[in-house]
């Protein structure tokens, strides 16, 4: 059973609202204006609404059931800062394209480079990698890197500590496609360390609460 529909009323007069919702797939969340890095938010949001947009076929309906599946994603703060927008054409208003770039501007009215490459060359490694992956993709965004898969590459090694930056380092002609793959490869084999250590460490507690062994002892035959 799909979910209820999902109304947006472009205005108090709007006799009838615009139905904009009915499959069965979840909504992002709301556009999170008041706290956190409200530039951050945006981009993430923004790719959420996209993700969503294509997987319930919202891309091949008309703009402007477009623009009001956005709104509907965006939330009430975010339908009163759409009524508020000057439109240099008409039209613009209908268009999904020119109402991201509206939002975008709205919530990065002033792009600092020099903050935004702090902040990207601050952030803390965090498990698991891909959303470290994520987050960094997320600030390089905001940052105008000339060469974005280079500065990632650099972050990610400069970043992560012990055998997997020995591992990155030892890689001639390292790309970001290929540290990516050595960072998720080494997670997962830990992953699986970690799975052997502990059922090994269980069987050994029954061995011993038990006295007993799973395996032949010298001798017997």
């Amino acid at each position: 059973m799909c979910p209820p529909f999902a109304f947006v009323n472009m205005g108090e007069a709007e006799p009838n609202p615009v139905q904009v919702y009915n499959c069965p797939f979840r909504l992002p969340p709301q556009l999170e204006l008041t706290t956190g890095n409200v530039s951050e938010n945006f981009q993430k949001w923004k790719r959420q609404v996209e993700v969503y947009l294509a997987a319930s076929g919202g891309t091949d309906k008309a703009k402007e059931v477009q623009v009001a599946i956005i709104l509907s994603c965006g939330g009430p703060h975010v339908v009163e800062i759409y009524d508020q927008f000057q439109w240099e054409d008409g039209n613009d208003k209908n268009d999904p394209e020119k109402l991201f770039e509206k939002l975008q501007s709205y919530c990065n009215p002033r792009s600092n480079e020099v903050l935004e490459s702090h902040r990207f060359w601050k952030l803390p490694y965090q498990d698991p990698f891909d959303s470290f992956l994520t987050d960094l993709k997320t600030r390089a965004a905001s940052c105008n890197f000339k060469e974005p898969d280079r500065m990632m590459r650099d972050k990610i090694v400069f970043t992560v500590t012990g055998k997997l930056q020995e591992l990155l380092l030892r890689e001639d002609k390292l790309t970001l496609e290929r540290t990516i793959q050595v960072c998720r490869a080494y997670e997962q084999s830990n992953r699986q360390v970690k799975e052997l250590r502990e059922a090994t460490l269980k069987v050994n507690k029954i061995q011993k609460s038990t006295g007993k062994t799973t395996f032949p002892t010298k001798g017997i035959k």
